[in-house]
């Protein structure tokens, strides 16, 4: 059995081979292409995210700093009530406390 072969010249087969190759080139640039609009748009949705947490982070710290300042208020009334309802125990109270900085600063 007699095979044929086709008949191509070494020209035509340069030609194939350089249309291969262009074909080659344009898929490259397209996946390059897409390569970048992904990592392009990773980074701003990282970005993003971080932005958020960032806001989320310093509105957690905003309100822990409030009831901090609120607290502070009450116990500043509280004492400043106690001073009023029993001054005999608040003077003895400082004077105690006066008395126990000055034997911890004395000893240094």
């Amino acid at each position: 059995m007699a095979q044929t072969k086709p008949t191509t010249t070494p020209s035509q087969d340069i030609a194939e081979l350089s249309k291969q190759i262009d074909a080659l080139k344009e898929d490259i640039s397209g996946l390059s292409s897409a390569f970048a609009s992904l990592a392009s748009s990773s980074r701003d949705a990282a970005i993003t995210g971080a932005r958020e947490k960032a806001a989320q982070a310093r509105a957690a710290g905003e309100d822990q700093v409030d009831a901090m300042l609120r607290n502070a208020e009450e116990l500043g009334q509280r004492t400043s009530t106690a001073i009023r309802e029993q001054p005999a125990m608040a003077v003895g109270l400082a004077v105690g406390a006066g008395f126990l900085l000055g034997l911890l600063l004395g000893r240094r």
